[in-house]
């Protein structure tokens, strides 16, 4: 057992110091003069008192960057001074550490503090003893005892890949994602990205039940975030979900989503303006993906001055874009499927 030893002074009076009657010298280690306000008092005995018996940490992370730490008083009751002289711990290997704040000689009436830490490496029930001994003739080691566990936040991901099945073009598929706390203490989930180049791929926070960040998941609670396929062409598509948190073995956590789609049909429906030009609106002969209508006018692509209308199931020209008489209007797109409904 590791200990600290603290000296007191020896404070001898006048007489003795000039070799005259040392018969009413005191060693004030043992017999300090008390002396407040200018009264002189006979002498009384040093009465320590600490504020806890007993320090309990909880639940700790281990990795932490910090250790967790707690102030403990210690208070002198009496007035003659009250002298720290040892402050030790039962088992000087383990999480527990302890510093003096303040001075080891205790003023009459006043108080000193000691910093004690917690700091685990692992995870665990963890127990000590604090000793403080001092110049209290009835209480000359007081024993403190101190508690804590080891904890861990560990994230889990599930899935940590997936991969959408093949699905029509304009069809929709959805896949919840779930963050877990499987860890023994608190988690910070601190930033959600979504990181894809396509639009096809769609995240969903659901933070109408979530909340807005940072998400503090107790050990074994979750989170539930979802991804939509939503395919306009068949071109392979890949996101990444990637998750921040305090988890010290690994702050960034990923899931690797990937999704295509496939074309169910085509069609294609060309019309001629009227010499008059007083057409606006050119049916579609099959249900269209209206993302993937394409327009053009004599040959020449066009992208702005029209609407598609699902109620008729048309393109309706704005008033100021209706092709002239005699063009041809050749509209082509990708067919809907049903997407088995």
């Amino acid at each position: 057992m590791q200990r600290v030893l603290f000296l007191a002074p020896l404070v001898l009076t006048t007489a003795c110091l000039e070799g005259g009657d040392c018969s009413d010298c005191r060693d004030d280690r043992t017999r300090p003069s008390n002396s407040i306000a200018g009264v002189v008092d006979d002498y009384e005995s040093p009465t320590i008192e600490v504020e806890q018996s007993a320090v309990s940490f909880g639940a700790v992370a281990i990795g932490g960057d910090e250790s967790a730490s707690q102030i403990l008083t210690v208070h002198n009751l009496s007035g003659s001074i009250l002298f720290l002289s040892e402050i030790s711990l039962a088992d000087t290997t383990g999480p527990f550490s302890w510093s003096l704040l303040s001075s080891n000689e205790v003023q009459p009436f006043g108080e000193a503090t000691v910093s004690i830490e917690f700091d685990p490496s692992s995870i665990g029930e963890f127990t000590n003893t604090l000793y403080i001994e001092s110049n209290d003739p009835v209480d000359p080691i007081i024993e403190v005892e101190l508690s804590g566990s080891g904890a861990a936040h560990s994230l889990q991901l599930t899935p940590a890949e997936f991969v959408f099945e093949t699905i029509d073009i304009g069809c929709e598929a959805k896949q919840a994602f779930q963050i877990q706390n499987i860890g023994t203490a608190d988690l910070v989930v601190t930033n959600v990205e979504f990181n894809t180049a396509s639009f096809d791929l769609i995240y969903d926070a659901n933070e109408e039940t979530n909340g807005p960040l940072p998400w503090n998941l107790a050990p074994g609670e979750t989170r539930q975030l979802s991804v939509s396929n939503v395919p306009m062409d068949e071109f392979s598509d890949t996101a990444f979900l990637l998750i921040d948190s305090n988890d010290p073995g690994n702050t960034t956590t990923s899931a690797t989503i990937e999704g295509n789609g496939k074309l169910f049909d085509i069609g294609v429906d060309s019309h001629e303006q009227s010499l008059t030009g007083d057409e606006s609106s050119f049916l579609l002969s099959q249900i269209p993906v209206p993302e993937t209508i394409e327009v053009e006018l004599d040959g020449f692509a066009s992208s702005i001055g029209w609407e598609y209308k699902p109620a008729t199931q048309a393109i309706d020209f704005d008033s100021d874009r209706v092709p002239v008489g005699g063009t041809t209007i050749d509209i082509s797109y990708a067919v809907y499927s049903g997407c088995g409904e």
